[in-house]
């Protein structure tokens, strides 16, 4: 952020004049006391009072009709509220401060609102803007000529106006309009292109400007629409407050996926005509920052040659918002920035990035040690600062730029999704305090792109790398290699699970720390398959009993991460937990795993001793390309996982349309399952939980919502035997009338006055 002025508070000066007839109180008086006071405010310098909005200062050093002063008296604690009654203030009950002694210690505020609620949230015009300015005094004052009462007050708000400066490509400003943009829940006053007020606020488009007055040390969000497409930016300071008694412009450029913050201007509230103030624009440039003095270097020698710049290409820098200083090789000498010497900027035009290839790069270095460097700003605007969302990323190439940047703790946003074959190659290769990666956000990986590219980040703790394509050669060679080994806790998020067990599969893509079970695995589009995982070696059956798919339906396994294996009928002990990794299941199935209950499919596992976990959701065997949308009707599972002893956990099975026997037996005789699928369907169908959990043995938890259970034999021997070696049991359902109209279906132990058996109500 470049500020261009930060000057401390604006301050009002008040001035309040005697004329009240004394009472038998000894503080305070009528209007007619001769020793009460008249108030008389004025402004001492150009401010907005109560017209923050004004243009000229006539306007703006006058109050309004309404407006309101308290004064508080500290040695008895009464209030005196003051209004501007034609023309002139007023006291709202006819009593009146007194100057009851030399000195008077008092607190006076300007403004409708508290100290306790500052927060006006509807600005949306003059009158509502104006309420939520707010200034404040506390201490002495000394009666010095006549009845004169003077202090000075201090402002506690700050002006924010958010100039749309301009659009990204990908938008045209006289179609795709804002709406909505408010600042956190503030509702702000909107001036058009012409600088008029207006209320409509759903035709935003370039020039227009959103203000608001907030509380001091508040952080900027700007929520806004575009296409009715919810937008935001939280707190593009970088959690810096506004200071009270400031007046902030910021510029911003609307893009596809965010606002982008340009310059921030910053200026007395009171002597600016903010209404009118423009920042300069500027793009995100590679910016780096630091508590103390640090030193910047960039040299142009890579591993086994120079790297070069194109003809009439060059980077620049600029420090604490200074002169832009150009060069086109090594700097000669190292430059100081940080601190009071304000942030380093760096931009360029350069075709190449910063590097021919992965021998010839130039790499930025900091020279004074344990001061810690922060960078912010988009990669790009070292290839072309002046177009950096539209200047063509596919031949740019950023090898080692921070090779062995020890000092470097945050990274700069690398936003391409066009790659050059080694474009990032060893970017990051040994900033051991590097903690998160930055955003990498293309879909189609090429050749060593990604290739060392956080090798020995030790500290590393999070990584984003959004690519379904990852087939290029050594695309991610080594480039977690021994990072995050030191970081507490590490999380990788990928597109999608297939991503993730196709990296997993090859251990210089994914080293063992980075895998599940010592990090965090997140998926920006989780596909649910049927899951199953086990400690140690278990083996996997699916056998069809009379059950047949339709013309072109399958099922398919995957193991670890393989390739996936297709079959049609009969499948027997696929080794799969321990070292194996876990088995996926997923299919193209209308029936799902079963014609009716004398024909189904039935899941089993060899190795009695070894216990096994199912998550995911049943659906993906219906359909796993359009499982959450797939319908369930026709779908049924009976006797899927009959007698499976060795099943702990069950898959969900979300569906609440329901097909006549489609859970009948499903889980019967699964002694160590322990908690049963959410059974969310209203209205229940012949046979359908009939015997579903008979001789469950260890069932402790039972969620079943249906209000509907006229279908015939639904819930038919459904917890026979189950639950009766678990310590407690816990049976949630839809409401009271609903346990009243399926308790003739329930055993003695989940009934409501059960011994260590609790029922719960989800609607009540």
């Amino acid at each position: 952020m470049r500020m261009k002025k930060n000057i401390l508070y604006t301050l009002a000066l008040l001035s309040i004049f005697a004329s009240c007839a004394k009472t038998e109180l000894p503080h305070f008086g009528g209007e007619n006391d001769p020793d009460a006071v008249v108030i008389s405010p004025s402004v001492a310098v150009l401010s907005s009072k109560s017209n923050p909005l004004g243009e000229d200062n006539e306007q703006l050093r006058s109050f309004n009709e309404g407006d309101i002063i308290t004064i508080k008296d500290l040695s008895d604690n009464e209030v005196y509220t003051y209004k501007l009654t034609n023309g002139s203030w007023k006291s709202t009950n006819g009593k009146c401060l007194l100057w009851h002694s030399e000195s008077l210690i008092i607190e006076a505020s300007y403004g409708s609102k508290g100290e306790g609620d500052r927060g006006v949230e509807d600005q949306s015009d003059a009158e509502k803007i104006a309420l939520a300015d707010y200034m404040t005094y506390s201490g002495t004052v000394t009666r010095i000529d006549g009845n004169e009462l003077s202090f000075t007050l201090e402002r506690k708000q700050a002006l924010v106006t958010v100039v749309i400066k301009s659009y990204g490509d990908q938008y045209n400003p006289d179609v795709d309009k804002i709406s909505d943009l408010k600042f956190h829940s503030i509702i702000p006053y909107i001036r058009d292109a012409s600088g008029n007020y207006t209320d409509v606020r759903d035709n935003g488009t370039v020039g227009y400007r959103y203000s608001a007055i907030v509380p001091g040390g508040q952080s900027l969000g700007i929520f806004y629409k575009v296409h009715d497409q919810d937008r935001k930016v939280i707190d593009p300071l970088n959690q810096t407050h506004f200071d009270a008694g400031n007046s902030y412009t910021i510029n911003l450029r609307v893009g596809k996926d965010k606002l982008e913050v340009g310059d921030i201007s910053v200026s007395d509230w009171g002597s600016t005509d903010w209404g009118n103030a423009e920042a300069d624009i500027d793009a995100p440039y590679v910016t780096f920052s630091a508590d103390s003095e640090q030193k910047f270097s960039m040299d142009f020698r890579g591993f086994n040659g120079n790297f070069t710049l194109g003809e009439g290409e060059y980077f620049e820098y600029s420090v604490g918002g200074g002169e832009w200083k150009r060069f086109t090789t090594t700097l000669s000498e190292p430059v100081a920035f940080g601190s009071s010497l304000g942030d380093l900027r760096l931009r360029g035009k350069s075709s190449k990035g910063t590097a021919t290839d992965n021998i010839k790069y130039s790499n930025i270095k900091f020279s004074t040690a344990d001061v810690m460097v922060k960078c912010t700003g988009d990669i790009r605007t070292l290839i072309d600062y002046t177009d950096y969302t539209g200047v063509g990323t596919s031949s740019a190439k950023f090898c080692s730029l921070f090779h062995l940047n020890t000092l470097l703790t945050t990274a700069p946003e690398l936003p391409a999704t066009d790659l050059k074959d080694g474009c990032y190659d060893s970017m990051f290769y040994g900033c051991t305090s590097l903690t998160e990666a930055p955003e990498l956000p293309a879909t189609k990986l090429v050749s060593d792109c990604y290739r060392y590219m956080f090798y020995n980040c030790s500290s590393l703790s999070k990584v984003i790398m959004l690519a379904t394509e990852v087939s290029a050669s050594d695309c991610l060679d080594n480039w977690l290699y021994n990072a995050g080994t030191s970081a507490s806790s590490r999380t990788l998020m990928v597109e999608n699970d297939d991503v993730y067990y196709t990296i997993s599969a090859n251990s210089n893509y994914l080293p063992d720390n980075w895998k599940s079970g010592q990090a965090t695995i997140n998926y920006r589009n989780f596909t649910p398959y049927v899951t199953f995982s086990a400690a140690s070696e278990q083996k996997f059956s699916m056998t069809f009993n009379s059950f047949t798919l339709g013309e072109n339906e399958y099922f398919e396994y995957s193991v670890g991460g393989s390739a996936w294996t297709k079959f049609t009928e009969n499948v027997s002990d696929v080794a799969f937990g321990g070292s194996n990794g876990d088995l996926r299941l997923r299919g193209k199935s209308s029936k799902g795993t079963a014609e009716e209950e004398r024909r189904y499919s039935i899941i089993s596992f060899t190795t009695d001793n070894v216990p096994v976990y199912c998550t995911g959701d049943i659906r993906t065997l219906i359909d796993h390309e359009a499982y959450q949308t797939v319908s369930t009707a026709n779908a049924m599972f009976c006797n899927l996982f009959y007698n499976n002893s060795v099943l702990v956990t069950a898959p969900e099975l979300p569906a609440t349309d329901l097909a006549d026997y489609c859970y009948l037996g499903m889980f019967q005789g699964c002694k160590s399952l322990t908690s049963a699928p959410v059974l969310p369907a209203e209205t229940l169908k012949t046979e359908c939980y009939e015997v579903m959990f008979a001789g469950c043995t260890a069932l402790s938890s039972v969620t079943m919502l249906a209000t509907n259970v006229s279908a015939s034999n639904c819930l038919t021997d459904w917890l026979n035997n189950a639950g009766i070696s678990a310590t407690s049991r816990t049976l949630t359902v839809a409401s009271k009338d609903a346990y009243n109209s399926i308790v003739g279906t329930l055993p003695d132990i989940w009934k409501q006055d059960a011994e260590n058996t609790t029922v719960n109500f989800q609607n009540n």
